[in-house]
C-alpha cells in the first residue's frame, strides 16, 4: 500500500471538487448556486451588495494598516532594527494612499520621540 500518493493523483483528486460548464470553463464549487442568486437579484441589489462588499472590504483594509503602522511603530522603538522601519514606512505609504490626508509627520509630531534644539 503506498503511503503518499503520487502528486498527478493528488492534482486529480484536488480537481474532482471543481465543475466544468458546458463550454470548458473551470467552475468553482458552489458556483452554480452563486449563479442561480445572482439570476434572482436585481441590478440595483447587485450594485447595492457589491457596494457593501467593498465598503467591508476597505473598512478591515484599513484597520488593518493602521495595525501594521502601529506594530511597526512599536517595534521600531524598541529594536530601532531596519526592518521595522521599512514595515512602518510600508505600512504609512499604505495609509497615504488609501487616505491623502494622512501624514506621518503628524504622527511622529503627536508620538515620536522630542526634537532636538
Amino acid at each position: 500500500m503506498e503511503l503518499h500518493a503520487s502528486k498527478d493523483a493528488r492534482r486529480r483528486h484536488a480537481l474532482d471538487d471543481f465543475h466544468y460548464s458546458a463550454t470548458g470553463t473551470l467552475l468553482l464549487p458552489g458556483f452554480d448556486a452563486a449563479r442561480s442568486l445572482a439570476r434572482r437579484l436585481s441590478e440595483g441589489e447587485v450594485f447595492h451588495i457589491e457596494r457593501q462588499a467593498q465598503e467591508r472590504f476597505e473598512d478591515e483594509h484599513r484597520r488593518h494598516t493602521w495595525n501594521a503602522l502601529l506594530d511597526g511603530y512599536v517595534d521600531w522603538q524598541k529594536t530601532h532594527a531596519r526592518d521595522a522601519r521599512r514595515r512602518l514606512a510600508r505600512a504609512a505609504r499604505e495609509l497615504k494612499r488609501i487616505d491623502p490626508s494622512f501624514s506621518l509627520k503628524v504622527f511622529r509630531e503627536k508620538w515620536g520621540p522630542p526634537r532636538r534644539a
